[in-house]
Protein backbone atom coordinates (compact mmCIF):
# COMPACT_ATOMS: atom_id res chain seq x y z
CA UNK A 1 0.00 0.00 0.00
CA UNK A 2 1.41 3.57 -0.81
CA UNK A 3 -0.17 5.84 1.44
CA UNK A 4 1.14 9.02 0.05
CA UNK A 5 0.34 7.99 -3.69
CA UNK A 6 -3.24 7.74 -2.68
CA UNK A 7 -3.72 11.38 -2.84
CA UNK A 8 -2.52 11.80 -6.28
CA UNK A 9 -5.64 12.25 -8.29
CA UNK A 10 -8.13 13.05 -5.40
CA UNK A 11 -9.92 16.78 -5.50
CA UNK A 12 -9.61 18.90 -1.85
CA UNK A 13 -11.67 21.32 -1.12
CA UNK A 14 -9.81 24.59 0.30
CA UNK A 15 -11.39 26.37 3.11
CA UNK A 16 -13.76 28.98 3.01
CA UNK A 17 -11.92 32.01 2.58
CA UNK A 18 -8.54 30.84 1.88
CA UNK A 19 -7.00 32.31 -1.68
CA UNK A 20 -6.74 29.73 -4.36
CA UNK A 21 -2.79 30.59 -4.61
CA UNK A 22 -0.34 28.75 -2.63
CA UNK A 23 0.50 29.95 0.90
CA UNK A 24 3.75 29.74 2.80
CA UNK A 25 3.54 27.57 5.60
CA UNK A 26 6.37 25.75 8.52
CA UNK A 27 5.90 22.43 8.03
CA UNK A 28 7.14 19.02 9.61
CA UNK A 29 6.27 15.39 9.21
CA UNK A 30 2.88 14.11 9.84
CA UNK A 31 4.77 11.81 12.50
CA UNK A 32 7.56 13.41 13.42
CA UNK A 33 5.84 16.52 14.50
CA UNK A 34 5.33 16.93 18.65
CA UNK A 35 1.55 17.03 19.50
CA UNK A 36 2.21 19.63 22.57
CA UNK A 37 2.63 22.88 21.75
CA UNK A 38 5.45 23.92 23.28
CA UNK A 39 7.89 21.47 21.33
CA UNK A 40 5.85 22.60 18.37
CA UNK A 41 7.31 25.93 19.70
CA UNK A 42 10.54 24.38 20.23
CA UNK A 43 11.04 22.91 17.22
CA UNK A 44 10.10 26.55 15.21
CA UNK A 45 13.14 27.93 17.10
CA UNK A 46 15.69 25.51 16.97
CA UNK A 47 14.91 25.39 12.98
CA UNK A 48 13.35 21.84 12.85
CA UNK A 49 10.92 22.94 10.34
CA UNK A 50 10.99 23.91 7.10
CA UNK A 51 9.18 26.70 4.82
CA UNK A 52 7.05 25.14 2.49
CA UNK A 53 4.80 27.08 -0.61
CA UNK A 54 1.35 24.43 -0.57
CA UNK A 55 -2.34 24.31 0.29
CA UNK A 56 -3.53 23.76 3.43
CA UNK A 57 -6.68 21.95 3.72
CA UNK A 58 -8.76 20.39 6.85
CA UNK A 59 -7.58 17.15 7.67
CA UNK A 60 -10.71 15.22 8.49
CA UNK A 61 -12.32 16.02 5.26
CA UNK A 62 -9.12 14.99 3.42
CA UNK A 63 -8.73 11.67 5.05
CA UNK A 64 -13.09 11.18 4.81
CA UNK A 65 -12.14 11.85 0.81
CA UNK A 66 -9.42 9.99 0.62
CA UNK A 67 -11.42 6.60 2.02
CA UNK A 68 -13.73 6.98 -0.70
CA UNK A 69 -10.76 6.76 -3.00
CA UNK A 70 -8.66 4.03 -0.84
CA UNK A 71 -9.92 2.98 2.59
CA UNK A 72 -6.88 1.68 3.26
CA UNK A 73 -4.49 4.92 3.06
CA UNK A 74 -7.46 6.58 5.36
CA UNK A 75 -7.48 3.80 7.92
CA UNK A 76 -3.81 4.41 8.31
CA UNK A 77 -3.89 7.92 8.54
CA UNK A 78 -6.88 7.32 11.34
CA UNK A 79 -4.65 4.50 13.08
CA UNK A 80 -1.12 6.39 12.79
CA UNK A 81 -2.20 10.01 13.01
CA UNK A 82 -5.71 10.40 14.16
CA UNK A 83 -4.65 13.34 16.85
CA UNK A 84 -5.02 15.54 13.49
CA UNK A 85 -8.54 14.47 12.50
CA UNK A 86 -10.32 17.13 15.20
CA UNK A 87 -11.70 18.73 12.25
CA UNK A 88 -9.16 21.49 13.45
CA UNK A 89 -6.13 20.74 11.61
CA UNK A 90 -5.19 20.95 8.33
CA UNK A 91 -2.34 19.01 6.01
CA UNK A 92 -0.48 21.13 3.60
CA UNK A 93 -0.27 19.51 0.43
CA UNK A 94 2.75 20.85 -1.60
CA UNK A 95 2.53 23.45 -4.60
CA UNK A 96 4.03 21.68 -6.84
CA UNK A 97 2.16 18.29 -6.04
CA UNK A 98 -0.91 20.21 -6.38
CA UNK A 99 -3.16 21.05 -9.28
CA UNK A 100 -5.89 23.89 -9.37
CA UNK A 101 -9.56 22.90 -10.40
CA UNK A 102 -12.45 24.88 -10.90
Amino acid sequence: MQVRQAWIGLELPLPSGRRSRPQTFLVSGALSRPRELWRQLLNVILGRVEKQSGFAVNALEAVNLLAAKDPAAAAWWRDNCGHFLDGRQHFVFEASACEECE
